[in-house]
This record gives structure tokens, sequence and C-alpha cells, in this order.
């Protein structure tokens, strides 16, 4: 929790914008896209990653199968809310 609020506010006061949170595990019963890692139990997706440098930007991109409460994206300013959810 502290470790959140920290990084959320060192990245608003020296990058100017409030940052997204994201978690996981992303794991799910097999069968599903392209982007994933199978082993004997489960499957492991993976974020896609890519730099456009000329324009600053960073994208990451998440598996469709990724998005049940274990998993979802939040802001730091969220973050006492979505403990609720947790417990």
């Amino acid at each position: 929790h502290d470790s959140i609020e920290l990084l959320g506010e060192e990245i608003k006061q020296e990058l100017g914008f409030e940052s997204t949170i994201m978690t996981g595990p992303k794991t799910a019963p097999k069968d599903e896209d392209d982007h994933t890692y199978y082993d004997a139990k489960q499957t492991v997706y993976y974020d896609r990653i890519y730099y456009d440098t000329p324009n600053r930007r960073l994208y990451i991109i998440r598996s469709s199968s990724v998005g049940d409460k274990t998993t979802e994206s939040y802001k730091p300013s969220e973050l006492e809310e979505k403990e609720k959810d947790w417990k």
C-alpha cells in the first residue's frame, strides 16, 4: 500500500501524470489467444510492450483474457476503493 502511494506521488511530481497500476497474476485455463505460455497446469499471459521513442510514448498491451478482479488496472488514487474489493 505505502509503496503504491509513494510511487504514484513520485511519478505525478516528476512526470506530471497519474500512473496506472497493473496487477497480476495473469493466468487462466488453457485455450486462449496467441500471447501465451503453456505449462502443464495453466496458461500464463504476457504483456506486450512497445516504445514510441520519437513521441515519448510507452504502450502496454494486455491479453483480452486478463481482466478479472485479480488483474484489474487502477490509478493510485483509487487504491483505497480497490482494497475494499480484495477483502
